[in-house]
């Protein structure tokens, strides 16, 4: 991977995942990918202390976070200008039509298919 290394180590990335495995999966898959600054986040109101303190470039959240969905959230990122992509088990349809053209990968998924949904995301 190390083409991609060269592409994206100034990227801010935040990522929003309650379930801490998939979160440590996350932050490695980006690593491999060669992002340097990953914010990881459990919460929602975890994600939005993050998005207060600085800006990202592009944003991984699951679509549900406990019981709440992060539609708030990725609507007020798209209005701060950060590339929103969804990584989640749903298929989506708990999102608004707004955010349907938001990549969406679903889980389980491989390497090979996270490096393609988020060459999508950084580009």
């Amino acid at each position: 991977m190390t083409g991609d290394a060269a592409k994206w180590p100034t990227l801010q990335v935040l990522v929003l995942e309650d379930e801490p495995l998939l979160l440590l999966d996350l932050q490695d898959m980006l690593g491999d990918l060669g992002v340097a600054s990953v914010s990881t986040c459990s919460t929602i109101e975890a994600a939005i202390r993050a998005l207060d303190a600085q800006s990202f470039d592009v944003a991984l959240l699951d679509v549900m976070v406990g019981t709440q969905t992060t539609v708030a959230l990725a609507q007020n990122l798209q209005q701060r200008g950060t590339s929103v992509g969804f990584v989640s088990g749903t298929d989506g349809d708990l999102l608004p039509q707004a955010l349907k053209s938001c990549p969406l990968l679903r889980k389980p998924y491989t390497l090979a298919e996270f490096k393609i949904f988020f060459s999508q995301l950084a580009s």
